[in-house]
């Protein structure tokens, strides 16, 4: 009897633990906790890779004055090439600069709260749009709460530069939930006010970033899986408006859109004309995105060429990827037929894969951790639902529900436990590349990148620690020769390498044998033809030098400190007239600069002419010069001279410069 009772009153225990979770409250609450739990750890980090976009952007730092400008003008621009266009996230990234400047905890903690609302505003979306609480009240519990752990999207939250890609969700969850409210309300002036709404938060979407339109689509999708298409008018309203505003935005800023070349080393599918190629590639895409969904690791910063295999759809992992994706669309098709709740889910999760899976629209870097933002939700849901499909319908569904649920926490712990050390990772730049570059040794955009980060800190780091800046050198010179390894016809490593060995360690002979394999493979690489002269000239190899100077001047018109060492090598040639007459172009032009007059006290100097050396000298220093051989010069003349209220004057600006 006391046996009975116990068990009685354990199955009590038992069923209030799971009424208590069945309340709402008390799964947003534990939703929030664990998310929380998960990204707390990035409050203490520092900026990272790509954060530069944020904390450079001339007009985010200009705070409210800089909104104007930032609705004006792209995302980002590199010369002639705009990065998209994303002004509301810019904008509200001006007026918290206004409020608290760039300040890494500020930021991450800006992160945090929107992924958190994020968060919610899935849930909601889950429970009142999909209604999925209607098969099982913990389903919507369950999918949210490991798509909120889910450590693939690690590189959204932790990183602030991508802060865009939650606010742009945020956006179009607040307009998912508008539109539901449009066809549930019975009024027709709150069914106009919330199609208004509708419309305007997922404007907002794609002014934030533009990578939500797949997701609208999938909820037109479900509009007409629900039958909502019956409503008519609502239904068409919404729809045409939404084409509009896609198509209008789409014309009205495509000159600030992504405009700028792929590479092969960022996709390998550049170039490529072999049919069975490619297909290879986008079914390897398509095997990466579904082992990462269930095995995020490792981890990368990038991807880019050899991260994803190139090789044909005859191979065996395209053809196991093309026979998982034939299964998948033979389940969807089988799952429409039963009615089955996962077949809308299954649907949207294949239809995001074709946005990027390179098959209509290659993908810079062919693959990434944050393109898996949105459309991670769709396939957690399907395996979710699919799973409880199974057990409502399989015999003693208790054993499955059992084993279902361990599996299911056991993968919510390691989520966990592998998201939070992701955080770490990101901690800055430095601890993300040193981690990450074990895992990246066959690409070359990684390895490229990771190269150009130990090339400049190893810069930086000459004068302040010049054993750091040793190490730093030497593991870009490694990087940069594991680059040309990959892609040797990629010649801009060599030039890249070329300056690694002339400034990081002062090895001449190898920077110009670069530079050289550089110039005769791609001779229009910007700033070749001025790294070379000037190489030429610290090699006294004036001669050589002059056509090269030539050429960087054509490339360079405006930059006086160029012509400056032009006009100096034709002296160094033995070329006087052809000196002068280029000092003389470069007075004219920039009378306000320090240069010329150098050039011409060196000139009088050789002439033995004292007063003209002191004249010019004296107006090169006025205009900037900090020479310690001029100020010393001018010093000595006037101590020579009689003058110490001017000598002191001179001896007083080499102290202070």
């Amino acid at each position: 009897m006391a046996k009975q009772t116990a068990i009685s009153n354990k199955r009590k225990g038992s069923s209030s633990i799971i009424s208590f979770l069945y309340k709402r409250k008390v799964q947003v609450a534990l939703l929030l906790a664990f998310t929380g739990i998960c990204y707390f750890n990035i409050l203490f980090n520092e900026f990272s890779l790509d954060d530069e976009f944020i904390t450079e952007n001339v007009f985010v730092q200009k705070g409210f004055s800089g909104i104007k400008d930032i609705w004006t003008h792209p995302y980002w621009q590199i010369k002639n090439d705009n990065i998209d266009y994303r002004p509301l996230t810019l904008s509200l990234l001006a007026i918290e600069y206004s409020f608290f400047g760039h300040n890494a905890f500020v930021d991450h903690l800006m992160s945090l709260i929107s992924y958190l609302l994020c968060v919610w505003l899935l849930y909601l979306v889950c429970i009142y749009v999909f209604e999925i609480n209607k098969g099982h009240p913990l389903s919507a519990f369950f999918i949210v709460l490991l798509y909120a752990v889910h450590p693939s999207h690690t590189e959204v939250v932790a990183s602030f530069k991508n802060i865009d890609e939650i606010l742009s969700f945020i956006w179009v969850l607040l307009a998912v939930l508008c539109l539901d409210k449009s066809f549930k309300s019975r009024d027709k002036i709150r069914t106009g006010i919330f199609i208004i709404m509708t419309v305007l938060l997922f404007y907002f979407s794609m002014l934030t970033k533009l990578v939500s339109v797949p997701f609208m689509a999938c909820i037109f999708l479900w509009l007409l899986y629900k039958k909502y298409y019956l409503k008519k008018i609502r239904f068409i309203v919404l729809l045409v408006t939404v084409i509009a505003v896609i198509c209008l935005h789409l014309y009205v800023f495509k000159t600030f859109l992504l405009q700028r070349a792929t590479y092969f080393y960022e996709n390998p599918i550049v170039g490529l004309k072999d049919i069975a190629m490619k297909l290879g590639v986008v079914f390897n895409t398509i095997l990466f995105y579904l082992r990462f969904m269930i095995v995020p690791y490792p981890f990368r910063f990038y991807y880019g060429y050899n991260t994803i295999a190139l090789e044909s759809i005859s191979n065996p992992l395209p053809l196991l990827s093309m026979m998982i994706s034939l299964a998948l669309v033979a389940l969807l098709i089988y799952s429409i037929i039963k009615r089955a709740s996962y077949s809308y889910f299954l649907f949207s999760f294949l239809f995001f894969l074709l946005f990027y899976c390179n098959l209509f629209k290659l993908y810079t870097g062919i693959v990434s951790e944050r393109a898996m933002f949105q459309f991670s939700f769709f396939f957690i849901a399907f395996i979710i639902l699919a799973i409880r499909n199974v057990i409502q319908r399989a015999p003693g569904n208790n054993f499955f529900q059992k084993i279902s649920l361990s599996v299911y926490v056991l993968f919510i712990c390691a989520f966990t436990l592998l998201t939070i050390n992701r955080n770490r990772n990101w901690k800055n730049t430095e601890t993300l590349i040193l981690h990450d570059i074990k895992s990246l040794d066959n690409s070359t955009g990684g390895v490229l990148l990771a190269a150009n980060f130990f090339y400049f800190n190893a810069i930086k780091l000459q004068t302040s620690d010049t054993e750091k800046s040793r190490q730093w050198i030497d593991l870009a010179i490694h990087y940069y020769n594991r680059a040309l390894q990959l892609s040797p016809e990629y010649v801009i490593t060599n030039y890249r390498l070329g300056m690694a060995y002339r400034y990081g360690k002062l090895d001449f002979n190898n920077a110009a044998i670069n530079y050289m394999i550089a110039k005769e493979q791609s001779p229009m690489i910007e700033g070749l033809a001025k790294e070379i002269a000037s190489l030429f000239f610290l090699q006294k190899k004036f001669q050589e030098a002059i056509p090269y100077y030539e050429k960087a001047v054509k490339e360079e018109p405006g930059n006086s400190e160029l012509l400056f060492y032009r006009a100096l090598n034709r002296f160094n040639a033995k070329d006087i007239p052809g000196f002068l007459e280029l000092n003389k172009v470069l007075l004219q032009n920039f009378p306000e600069t320090q240069y010329p007059y150098l050039n011409y006290g060196t000139y009088y100097f050789n002439q033995n002419n004292e007063a003209k050396v002191v004249e010019n000298f004296a107006t090169a220093v006025k205009y900037g010069c900090s020479s310690r051989q001029v100020l010393d010069y001018l010093a000595k003349y006037y101590l020579k001279n009689n003058d110490p209220a001017k000598e002191k004057y001179y001896e007083d600006l080499q102290q202070r410069r």
